[in-house]
This record gives structure tokens, sequence and C-alpha cells, in this order.
């Protein structure tokens, strides 16, 4: 198995876990419920209290609830998230609109899917402090998709059809292909992680990352 197609690993660029933890306690109150077209839609939005996924984020992008517009947080004015996303070199522009923070709650279960807002996606774990729950990605054997065409396949695909499953280090950021199905398994604690959306390709990362000119 070629874990290039799924997983690339940072651990040049070293974070600091309690640094992130400490921004998190300050933006809480800006958890918003985020949507995506190809899940079931809810009869009506739950409350910010029951709600299982939140997500804190500038903009409004996918949000369900138009009332919240007041909670729109611009993630990069912490000097220090700005300082380490500064760090790569993309072939694209990083705003405020690609960051945001994830905050699973227990019970919350991410579907087998592919992303169509990124093609690569950038984790730094920030709750719990062993990384929480991994990241799952699945067989394509039975399902035929166009790369970055958004879709679920929780009617198509399984646990038996996982082919490789990924624990976050919790001292570097990982890269993963946002382009190939994956999906978060049934989750028992809080699981918060700030992550980067790149509109840019996996594989154009993982040969930038090789040849030495992905890091700044």
């Amino acid at each position: 198995m070629n874990l290039n197609n799924f997983i690339l690993e940072i651990p040049e660029l070293v974070y600091d876990q309690k640094e992130l933890v400490s921004i998190f306690d300050q933006c809480k109150p800006y958890g918003r419920i985020k949507g995506l077209k190809w899940r079931k839609k809810p009869r009506k939005i739950v409350s910010i209290e029951d709600a299982t996924c939140l997500v804190i984020q500038y903009g409004e992008n996918m949000m369900l609830d138009s009332s919240k517009k007041d909670l729109s947080y611009d993630l990069l004015q912490h000097s220090y998230i700005k300082n380490i996303i500064e760090k790569f070199n993309f072939s694209h522009r990083i705003d405020s609109g690609n960051i945001d923070i994830l905050w699973y709650r227990s019970g919350f279960e991410f579907e087998p899917h592919v992303d169509h807002y990124a093609a690569a996606t950038m984790m730094w774990p920030i709750i719990p402090a062993t990384g929480g729950a991994p990241i799952d990605f699945y067989s394509l054997d039975k399902v035929k998709y166009t790369p970055g065409e958004a879709g679920g396949f929780r009617d198509i695909l399984n646990a038996d059809d996982i082919i490789y499953t990924h624990y976050y280090n919790t001292t570097f950021p990982t890269i993963f292909n946002s382009h190939w199905i994956h999906g978060v398994r049934r989750i028992d604690h809080e699981r918060v992680y700030l992550r980067l959306r790149i509109n840019e390709s996996f594989d154009s990362i993982v040969k930038k990352y090789k040849n030495g000119t992905l890091i700044k």
C-alpha cells in the first residue's frame, strides 16, 4: 500500500497543542452548525447545545442558520495560527475562508465521503491531547466517482471496506487527500481540530514536499 495516496505527515513543523487549546477556548462561543449538500438534510436545525458537529469559521459557506452571521470568526486574527500556516508554499493564496476549527462531540459520525471544497486538507489536533478518533480511508473497488465530486457512500461502503486507518500525530500537522473516500467512525469523546482546506492537488503537495519546496 502506498501511503502517499492518502497521508503526508510534516514532522519538520512541530506545533504547540496547548496554544491551540487556548485559542479554541477563546472562540468556543462562535461555534455554528454547517451543512453538506450530499448529507441527509435535518428536519430541523438542532440547537448549538445538542449538535454533535460544530465549526468555527469565517464567512457563511454552508452555514445552516443564517441568523448566526454575527458568529463569523476570523481565525487568522490569531498570530500563532497565521504564523504556522504561512510556513507553507501552496499554489494559491490562503485566506481566512480556508481555515476553520472542527468541533466534533460524542456521538458524531462522518460517513464515507469525498470533499468538493478542498483537494487536500491539513489537520492540527487540538483536543484530546492524544489526537482522538482516527481518519479512515476506503477501497475504491465498489464505487465509481470523479475525483473531487462531492458525495457520501454510506449505503455502499462499510467498515469492511476500510483499507487504511490513520491516527493523527499531536506534535506536527498532517495533510490528507480529500479526494480519496474517507470518513470518521462514531466518536465517543470530544474531538477538536484546526483545519486548513487546500485548493491544490494532493499529488502536487507530495511532490513539493519531496523536492523541498513545500515548506518556506
